[in-house]
Formats: structure tokens, C-alpha cells, sequence
């Protein structure tokens, strides 16, 4: 699971491969990835943090 997160709050939330996002503020964002062993429902199981990044400045220019 893939969360892609602007000022601390949930942008995109995904369990696919690769996505893509066209950033639409400048902000600080960070990336936080996480695996589980098995889902049901909207329950998660063995539910764990694999990557939290740095945070990264977007700014246009």
C-alpha cells in the first residue's frame, strides 16, 4: 500500500505497482509505503511500515 501524503494529509492512497500524479500545490509532500499479510474488507492484518521518505518541496518554476 502506497501513500502519497501533502502536508501530512493523504493525497493518494494505492495498492497498485506504479501510479502517477500531477502535483496541483507546492507544499512539503512524503511518500509512506506499507505491507500486510492479508486484508478483509477494510481490515488489515499484520498491517507494517516498509518506507516513510523524507518530506520533498514541490514549488512551480
Amino acid at each position: 500500500m502506497k501513500i502519497l501524503k501533502y502536508e501530512n494529509s493523504p493525497v493518494v492512497i494505492t495498492e497498485k505497482g506504479s501510479f502517477s500524479y500531477t502535483a496541483k500545490k507546492e507544499g512539503f509532500y512524503h511518500f509512506e509505503v506499507y505491507e500486510y499479510d492479508f486484508k478483509i474488507g477494510n481490515l488489515y492484518f499484520g498491517f507494517r511500515p516498509l518506507i516513510i521518505t523524507n518530506t520533498f518541496e514541490v514549488v512551480n518554476g
